[in-house]
């Protein structure tokens, strides 16, 4: 329903509302829900007489039920070979049948839908969207040059995030100042050989895995962990040999 036209996304964001506020009981499907609805069943009129699976009918699909007087009524709904257009007109249908009331007009966004979406959560997202290279505050992108703006007309040199060191264009590499600059060959191999290490310890650790699976109980797990820890920390190692190569050995160096 929340991705539905307007009238179904305003129900959907009603029903979830009033399950807030106390004034909706929960929307269930009787053997998916079983405990919230047998319990309401065990009260219904007259009491002790209903199960969980009795209160839909044959053939009904869903139903408000608003038994017993003075508790808040309950949304049931039969979901076993339903479409989810069904479900949904379905609800929408007994949700009316309710009386509680839907918001009109809606708010600026639907309670049970995401926020409007930002531009960006990091500064990678603008990069990726081609919508500049900086976040802000307001999860809006931004293009920061080091050292000024850009001059109407002009086309400035192309730039990056000093926190990711791979984000200029055309494979350049980016500089502590946000500036890019052609890779260093040095580099670059390092870089290459740092993948295949990194790739050759996910290879090391399938048989691994494969192995946990004649394990049981807490041997499997523990077996599992361990595999994940070892590949970890190999990934780690080979990482921590490149940026030793490319802080220290590849410096100055074409």
């Amino acid at each position: 329903m929340s991705h539905g036209d307007v009238a179904e996304r305003r129900a959907a964001s009603a029903m979830i509302g009033a399950i807030k506020n106390g004034t909706l009981a929960g929307i269930h499907a009787p053997f998916l829900g079983r405990k919230a609805v047998a319990d309401r069943a065990a009260i219904v009129p007259p009491p002790g007489t209903k199960g969980y699976w009795s209160l839909l009918q044959p053939g009904q699909l869903g139903m408000c039920l608003k038994e017993p007087m003075g508790v808040p009524p309950m949304l049931l709904y039969r979901e076993k070979n339903q479409h989810a257009s069904v479900i949904d007109q379905t609800l929408k249908t007994k949700w009316a049948e309710c009386g509680l009331p839907t918001p009109d007009p809606p708010c600026s966004y639907i309670v049970d839908l995401w926020k409007p979406s930002s531009e960006c959560e990091i500064s990678k997202d603008c990069i990726d969207k081609g919508l500049g290279n900086f976040c802000t505050e307001e999860n809006k992108c931004e293009t920061h040059l080091p050292g000024g703006t850009i001059t109407p007309g002009s086309q400035p040199n192309p730039t990056c995030d000093a926190l990711n060191y791979f984000t200029c264009p055309d494979g350049l590499l980016c500089n502590p100042d946000g500036s890019c600059r052609p890779p260093s060959q040095c580099i670059e191999n390092a870089r290459k050989t740092k993948l295949q290490e990194q790739q050759a310890c996910r290879d090391a650790e399938k048989p691994k895995l494969t192995q946990c699976l004649f394990e049981k109980g807490l041997a499997a797990a523990k077996c599992i962990y361990d595999a994940g820890s070892e590949r970890a920390r190999c990934e780690r190692a080979a990482h921590d040999r490149y940026e030793h190569k490319r802080t220290v050995t590849c410096k100055g160096k074409p």
